[in-house]
């Protein structure tokens, strides 16, 4: 038997003992994300508003700052004003509008850091996606689901349900940012 470096031997064996877990699919959200800040930058917009189809008196808004992109989704007590603002192209207005209505049941709040969509970063590596729900934050993409209190396996899950709920409202956005044109 032909001894093998133990560099190589400890390498196969890490390949084989993880060759068996399935990989999380990829995040949704990263796409639209893009594809969404490349739209409002061609339109010379920071901001973005529009009614959710799928929930009659909900709507989406959308603010781009500096290296973020902040998204809420939420319904309010003034649906009627809210479409109002929305036609007349107030999108800036509908945001803070959104943000602070006390109809905190069902609100979506996502601060995407970077503007690049949920990302499940690596511990301590300094970027921070953060997650309202409800009015409260329910969780920080971090890669470190320890100080939430989350096994990995919760994390991810976590994960995957606020990439899709935010991946839902992007394509909200950039379907009525494309219907514009």
């Amino acid at each position: 038997m032909i001894p093998l470096p133990r560099c190589f031997a400890a390498g196969f064996v890490a390949v084989v003992f993880t060759s068996g877990v399935a990989a999380a699919p990829p995040a949704a959200s990263p796409a639209l994300a893009h594809d969404l800040m490349g739209a409002l930058k061609s339109a010379s917009m920071d901001a973005f508003a529009a009614s959710d189809a799928t929930q009659p008196g909900r709507f989406v808004a959308a603010l781009s700052v500096p290296g973020q992109l902040l998204v809420v989704s939420a319904t309010h007590p003034s649906p009627q004003l809210i479409e109002q603002r929305i036609a007349a192209g107030l999108y800036r207005d509908v945001y803070l509008d959104l943000q602070g209505t006390p109809t905190t049941t069902g609100k979506l709040f996502v601060q995407d850091a970077g503007a690049d969509g949920l990302v499940n970063a690596l511990p301590n590596s300094g970027a921070v996606d953060v997650l309202y729900e409800n009015g409260s934050l329910t969780a920080r993409f971090d890669g470190n689901p320890k100080p939430q209190g989350l096994t990995s396996n919760e994390y991810e899950a976590r994960f995957a349900q606020a990439d899709a709920a935010y991946a839902h409202a992007l394509a909200i956005l950039k379907a009525a940012l494309e219907a514009r044109d």
